[in-house]
Parts: C-alpha cells; sequence; structure tokens
C-alpha cells in the first residue's frame, strides 16, 4: 500500500495576498469547517499553481515506483483538484502496470468534485 500526502505550499509576498494562503498554512489548529470553506473558495484555482508542483510530483512517482510495481494499491490523503491522482493513473497505465486499487480522501466536496472528474 502506496499513501500520497498531498499539501500546498504558498509564498506569499506581501500582506495583500494573505487572502490566499491555505488557513492551516497560517494556523495549524484550524477547523475543518474552515478549511473547507477556504477550498471550496479558492481550491479551483490551486489547479493554476499546478505547474509549478509537477516536477516534485513525478519524482516522488518516480521514487514510490509506480509504473514499475503492478496492481499497486495507493490512498492518497488531500487529492485537491486530482492533477497528481490523474499523473500517477497515467504513469502507471504508460508503463503498462495499472494501479491495482486507488482510493482518495478529501475534506471538501468542491475539491473531492474535481478530483473525480479529473481521474474519470
Amino acid at each position: 500500500l502506496l499513501i500520497f500526502i498531498s499539501s500546498f505550499v504558498a509564498l506569499v509576498p506581501d500582506a495583500t495576498k494573505a487572502s490566499m494562503v491555505p488557513p492551516h498554512a497560517r494556523d495549524p489548529t484550524i477547523s475543518a469547517s474552515t478549511a473547507r470553506r477556504w477550498y471550496s473558495v479558492f481550491g479551483p484555482s490551486l489547479d493554476l499553481l499546478g505547474i509549478f508542483e509537477d516536477a516534485p510530483r513525478q519524482r516522488a512517482l518516480d521514487l514510490a515506483g509506480v509504473g514499475e510495481k503492478a496492481h499497486l494499491r495507493v490512498l492518497e490523503l488531500g487529492p485537491g483538484t486530482g492533477r497528481f491522482a490523474a499523473r500517477m493513473l497515467e504513469s502507471a497505465a504508460a508503463a503498462g502496470n495499472p494501479l491495482g486499487d486507488y482510493q482518495a480522501i478529501e475534506l471538501t466536496p468542491r475539491m473531492a468534485q474535481m478530483s473525480q472528474d479529473r481521474v474519470e
């Protein structure tokens, strides 16, 4: 079983963009409802930042051996927009070793739907 924990790290150069920083980056003790509200509003725009995360995510897939192992079981915590899940599924399929099982746990319904739409 391979477990991926997705995260979003933002560098905010000035206070005018502070609202774009996920609340858990400012305060790790926030409530689940606060996180849900933030990701419901700003979550879709995170896909625009995904291009900066593609290379590190591909490296994580390579290090984990996704594509080399047949019928790998994967649990992803926080799949967000599904960008990483799609890349993982493509890598495995391209190598001729489709995943045995892929499950994800997402806190925000809107992000869960975006992720599901992307990988279907």
